[in-house]
């Protein structure tokens, strides 16, 4: 009986294109929404902290105040002006947060359809899930800075730069469509400088410099536009980075006091370690981080090594790899942080995808590779619930709304806290008219704190403690009155406790 080819029964390519397209749209979809998910519920749960408040009084500024205070503090104006040409000066903390749960939601969606092109569905659906899940995206998918739209910027340039490497699409298109997302990366935070620059590096490993010319020359076009923008936007923060870095605190000159290897450990458990600020250990057991954070670096080099002659999977471990290298050596000499290194998550978590499908389409290794993948997967979204409850930022609101209930104005406030009278500040009512001295370790000692309420008939005190106590002689036989907020006490010493505000007149000795 001779085989009989129904050509009827075979999707033609322009069906099996569509099918394509509709499922990469159906993963992109599923990205965004579980994104979306984990990040709006909360948005407005925390105070805003003082970061996010510099953001806040910036956006609500006229539009030459605001982009005069950007450059004149080292960054650029381009994510300020975004919120401000939204409406949201003035807006409240959900609000001022959101446009960042949908950069983060975005990537995510692209950064899956990526995966499905390089993986298939398996990695799709896991770079949907860790997306979703990970600790530090969620925290800055949360948060009114520029580091969503940062991931965002960086995703739309390794989309086409993937493209371009492996030789396939329209050379021109996809280099203009990677120079929109390299000079939207650099021009979100200067540390978005950084990642281009290692993206750019890693096509070198790629082996770009061997593709044909047709696909060469608009890349190299491309490299040289986003350069040239970058060099003369960078020329704006010149003078503003040379008169920070004369300043005392200036360009973080504060995370010197914790060493290298601590700055190193920091951004390491931020990132790749999947670490949660402020850990309630509510959902996850403390530690127990580590189990999805293993298996999360094992995918990534298994997708490496064994995808390692993919000129794909070489781009993105140059990102994945390259950026912790740069930036851990960094940390030994200047500061740094984690949130500079995110630009390495979205190529990991792909590589990651990769790894998960490279595995688990090995039949051997099919059912104890998901017995261990599932229960990273699930101890990860346990560390994501913790991330959406833990007070990672300080509730600077109910100090402030402490101090407009009980009509705390016209006063000095003394802190140990340099942040203090500008996160305050911003949640009382205005004509509050409170003066603040600061003092802040390393750089003043706490001690002159203490003699300023020596020389104080009443001193008000916002101290953030670290298990020290006001001393006896600062007291100095005077009524004690404090008032908790978590890491933080304001407490007033005051001889006659009819010249505090009425409210607060039956205090003293709590």
């Amino acid at each position: 009986m001779g085989f009989i080819h129904d050509a009827s029964a075979a999707p033609r390519p322009s069906a099996l294109s569509v099918l394509r397209k509709g499922e990469a749209l159906g993963f992109a979809l599923a990205a965004f929404l579980l994104s979306l998910a984990v990040t709006v519920p909360t948005l407005g749960r925390q105070s805003l902290w003082y970061d996010e408040v510099l953001t806040a009084n910036v956006v609500a500024t006229g539009w030459s105040d605001l982009i005069a205070d950007r450059l004149g503090r080292g960054h650029f104006p381009t994510y300020f002006m975004l919120l401000k040409s939204l409406g949201l000066g003035g807006a409240s903390e959900a609000m001022l947060r959101l446009p960042s749960a949908l950069f983060m939601s975005l990537a995510a969606a692209v950064m899956t359809v990526l995966a499905l092109r390089l993986g298939g569905r398996i990695a799709a659906l896991a770079t949907l899930l860790l997306f979703a899940f990970m600790p530090a995206l969620v925290y800055y998918g949360q948060e009114a800075r520029p580091y969503a739209m940062l991931l965002f910027f960086l995703a739309i340039a390794t989309m086409p730069l993937v493209s371009l490497v492996r030789g396939t699409g329209e050379p021109k298109r996809l280099a203009t469509a990677a120079t929109i997302g390299t000079v939207g990366a650099a021009l979100a935070i200067p540390a978005g400088i950084a990642s281009v620059l290692i993206m750019h590096l890693s096509l070198i490993l790629s082996g770009a410099l061997r593709l044909p010319s047709r696909f060469r020359r608009p890349l190299k076009l491309h490299v040289a536009v986003t350069w040239i923008v970058i060099g003369l936007a960078a020329l704006t923060l010149v003078q503003a980075v040379r008169t920070i870095s004369g300043e005392r605190g200036g360009l973080m000159k504060w995370q010197y006091a914790t060493g290298p290897a601590a700055r190193i450990a920091e951004a390491w458990g931020e990132t790749y370690g999947f670490r949660v600020n402020s850990d309630i250990d509510r959902f996850l057991p403390v530690g127990w981080e580590v189990l999805p954070s293993l298996v999360f670096c094992a995918l990534v080099l298994v997708a490496i090594v064994i995808r390692r002659r993919d000129p794909a999977i070489r781009l993105l471990a140059g990102s994945a790899i390259g950026t912790p290298l740069v930036f851990l050596v960094l940390g030994i000499f200047t500061a740094t942080a984690g949130r500079y290194m995110l630009g390495m998550l979205p190529p990991a978590i792909v590589l990651a995808g990769v790894g998960a499908a490279e595995v688990l389409g090995r039949p051997k290794l099919r059912r104890p590779a998901a017995l261990v993948l599932g229960a990273a997967l699930l101890v990860l979204g346990l560390q994501a619930l913790d991330a959406t409850q833990s007070d990672s930022r300080f509730d600077w609101r109910s100090v402030g709304r402490f101090m407009a209930e009980n009509d705390v104005r016209d006063v000095e406030i003394l802190t140990n806290n340099s942040v203090a009278p500008i996160s305050v500040g911003y949640y009382l009512p205005p004509g509050s008219e409170i003066r603040w001295q600061v003092a802040r370790p390393p750089f003043q000692e706490i001690d002159d704190l203490w003699q300023w309420a020596r020389e104080s008939e009443t001193a008000w005190l916002l101290l953030f403690f670290r298990g020290g106590e006001v001393p006896d002689q600062v007291v100095a036989g005077r009524s004690v009155c404090r008032f908790p907020f978590g890491l933080a006490d304001l407490v007033i010493l005051t001889a006659d406790p009819t010249t505090l505000p009425a409210p607060l007149r039956g205090c003293a000795g709590n």
